[in-house]
C-alpha cells in the first residue's frame, strides 16, 4: 500500500487500479488482528484521497476543476445539467460515482475501527466530497456518510 500511495499520477490514470487499491484499504480497515494495519489503511486512504479526489467524483468528459464562477453560472442556470453530472457513468463500468458506494459502506468499514481511525476514514471521505460539484447529489452523498456513525 505504501508503494501505491507514492504514485498518485498512476492511480489517477488507471481507474480500475485505484478502485482496487481503495477496496483493499477498506478491507484492511476491517482487519481486527492488528491495529497497526488499520492505522496504515486509514492513513493511506487519506493520502490517496488527497492525491486522487477528483478521480472518485469525475464524470466522462466533465472535469471538476472548473472555475468557480463558471460553476456558479452552470448550476444556477440549469438543474437539468447539474443532474446530468451525476446521471452519467462516472468511471468505466460503474453506474454511479465511487464515493457514493464508499459512503454507503461507511458503517461497515468503520465497525471495527477505533474512534481515531474512524475519524481519519471520515476525513478521507470529506476530502473526496469537497471535490464534488455543489448541489443536491452532493448533499445526499454527505447525508449518507453522516448517517453511518448513527447506525
Amino acid at each position: 500500500m505504501y508503494v501505491c500511495g507514492q504514485y498518485p499520477r498512476f492511480l489517477r490514470k488507471h481507474w480500475r487500479f485505484l478502485e482496487t487499491v481503495t477496496d483493499k484499504l477498506c478491507e484492511f480497515c476491517g482487519e481486527t488482528r492488528s491495529p497497526a494495519v488499520q492505522d496504515m489503511a486509514v492513513e493511506h486512504l487519506v493520502r490517496i484521497a488527497r492525491a486522487c479526489a477528483e478521480s472518485f467524483v469525475v464524470r466522462f468528459g466533465v472535469s471538476t476543476r472548473l472555475s468557480e464562477r463558471w460553476c456558479e453560472i452552470f448550476i444556477a442556470k440549469s438543474s437539468l445539467i447539474s443532474s446530468m453530472l451525476f446521471s452519467q457513468a462516472p468511471q468505466p463500468g460503474r453506474p454511479r460515482p465511487y464515493i457514493v458506494d464508499l459512503c454507503r459502506r461507511a458503517a461497515t468499514i468503520c465497525a471495527n475501527l477505533a474512534p481515531h481511525q474512524a475519524e481519519t476514514f471520515f476525513k478521507a471521505c470529506g476530502v473526496i466530497l469537497a471535490r464534488c460539484p455543489p448541489g443536491k447529489p452532493a448533499e445526499s452523498i454527505t447525508d449518507s456518510l453522516l448517517d453511518a456513525p448513527l447506525q
